[in-house]
């Protein structure tokens, strides 16, 4: 059961308190509870679902230690589902699901994919300071050196665009 069906099964609205869950709880466990209807099996089942909201909302709030962590009722901006956010790289606040299941840009980057980047820069820093050399010295074998540097790091930092699509899980 996600956490928008336990709110609605409550009848109280996303992102309530837990003083809120808890009352509405005790009001439809009170109206649907075994010993007040005991012929009456819809009446049991909704006791359960609402049992089983009540649970899975209130392990949401408290945390091991009984801590509230209230940033777990939090909606994710982008796909709408609450549970535990973390923060991107924009720093705005997703869930897990959509900072693993969308494209890096979202994540902080690896330590190897920052040392491939670091690799392209220092190519293109050597291109563009063979320019400046080769425009104050004037040899023009310093100007196609810095040419073919020029390329090989863009074609570098394109295949490391192309091949940075997903995070497999």
């Amino acid at each position: 059961m996600d956490y928008d069906t336990c709110f609605e099964t409550l009848g109280v609205e996303s992102g309530a308190s837990l003083r809120q869950i808890h009352s509405a709880y005790k009001q439809l466990a009170l109206k649907h509870h075994p010993d007040r209807a005991p012929d009456d099996p819809e009446s049991h089942e909704v006791f359960i679902r609402v049992t089983e909201a009540y649970s899975i909302l209130k392990n949401a709030y408290f945390t091991a230690k009984g801590v509230p962590q209230r940033s777990r009722m939090k909606k994710c901006h982008r796909c709408g589902n609450y549970g535990t956010l973390l923060d991107g790289l924009d720093r705005k606040q997703y869930c897990p699901d959509c900072l693993l299941g969308r494209r890096r840009k979202l994540l902080p980057m690896p330590l190897m994919e920052t040392i491939r980047c670091i690799g392209v820069f220092v190519l293109l820093a050597t291109a563009v300071g063979l320019i400046v050399r080769a425009s104050i010295l004037g040899p023009r074998g310093l100007f196609l050196v810095a040419g073919a540097l020029c390329i090989a790091g863009m074609g570098l930092l394109a295949y490391h665009v192309w091949s940075a699509d997903l995070i497999k899980k």
